[in-house]
């Protein structure tokens, strides 16, 4: 078979004075195919495009009972293919893999052709274990959760660490101190470690502004949280939201994985406040931790070893997890 860089070499050589049959030699083929290809297409451009599968379809026994029913009513196109397999995988053990979940973007992309767009592909970044965590309130407006058929509308307080991936979420109501330090202490329990560094935006719960700078500090009543936890305190510059990339990416992955659930579940209404949480938790442990414990422990989570705090100036607060368990 002719390559394309046959044939750039032949005409180089003609153009070049050679030649028939040194031209020919020089590009490896007989003379004969070399008048072929003396002009025209390059042989690449010649080629029709296959219209035909390679391989049998693995999803085919189950499309238009499990898959297209989901696409059809995905009307906004969020569905992601990845969360089909693995309801795929949940539904029909031992049938389908996570490798296929190429084969089945493909199935989506061919089927979406006609009836909606693809959503955007994230790529998660690394850093060194142990070393920080990322806070922050996030708003849940875009998952329209209801309770009893009302409208819940709420924050999480949402601790995520930036090695591992790990995931915290504590209901509030608002960005307030209170708020801010009962999702830290509970975020820090359930990980059972402190990171060295905890990074964060300009909260009004946690930082003041510094008169005559337009530059922005912890607040002292903030300061003692960090001192008691002995934990670095990292903010970003006012305005730059990117700085604080673990978490706006992390907001980012626990919404999308929350809303994809929540598409496969069929309602956003739930019976209580207790039973959504339970959701919460459980789509958080199954689709954002599972396959993570290695990860979670080369970035040092720790066991439960936690102290009395003394709470000398951080009401509210009944332990910390001991200095000396911090993660590394």
């Amino acid at each position: 078979m002719v390559t394309d860089e046959q044939v750039r070499l032949l005409r180089k050589k003609r153009m070049e004075g050679k030649t028939q049959s040194a031209a020919a030699a020089a590009a490896g083929m007989s003379e004969r195919t070399s008048r072929k290809w003396e002009t025209g297409p390059l042989p690449s451009q010649t080629k029709s495009p296959r219209t035909w599968r390679t391989r049998e379809d693995p999803f085919e026994e189950v499309w238009e009972s499990d898959v297209e029913p989901l696409l059809v009513a995905d009307t906004d196109g969020g569905l992601e293919a990845k969360t089909v397999l693995a309801e795929l995988i949940r539904r029909h053990p031992g049938k389908f893999t996570a490798g296929q979940v190429r084969t089945l973007q493909r199935r989506f992309r061919d089927w979406r052709a006609q009836h909606g767009p693809e959503r955007e592909v994230v790529f998660p970044q690394e850093h060194p274990p142990g070393r920080m965590g990322a806070i922050d309130f996030t708003h849940t407006t875009e998952l329209d959760v209801t309770i009893a058929g009302a409208a819940f509308v709420h924050l999480f307080f949402h601790l995520v660490m930036a090695f591992s991936g790990w995931h915290f979420v504590k209901l509030a109501f608002g960005e307030t101190f209170e708020a801010l330090l009962g999702g830290l202490q509970s975020g820090l329990f359930a990980l059972g470690g402190v990171p060295q560094r905890l990074r964060m935006d300009n909260l009004s719960a946690a930082t003041h502004e510094l008169k005559g700078t337009g530059g922005r500090s912890f607040t002292a009543r903030f300061r003692d949280v960090l001192d008691h936890f002995d934990v670095e305190g990292s903010r970003i510059r006012p305005g730059e939201a990117h700085e604080n990339g673990v978490a706006e990416k992390g907001h980012d992955v626990l919404k999308s994985t929350l809303d994809q659930a929540l598409r496969l579940r069929g309602s956003r209404d739930f019976a209580s406040v207790e039973a959504y949480l339970t959701f919460v938790q459980e789509v958080i442990e199954r689709d954002l931790h599972a396959g993570r414990e290695e990860k979670s422990r080369s970035s040092g989570r720790t066991s439960r070893r936690c102290r009395p705090c003394g709470c000398r100036s951080t009401r509210g607060c009944s332990w910390a997890c001991a200095a000396g368990r911090r993660s590394r």
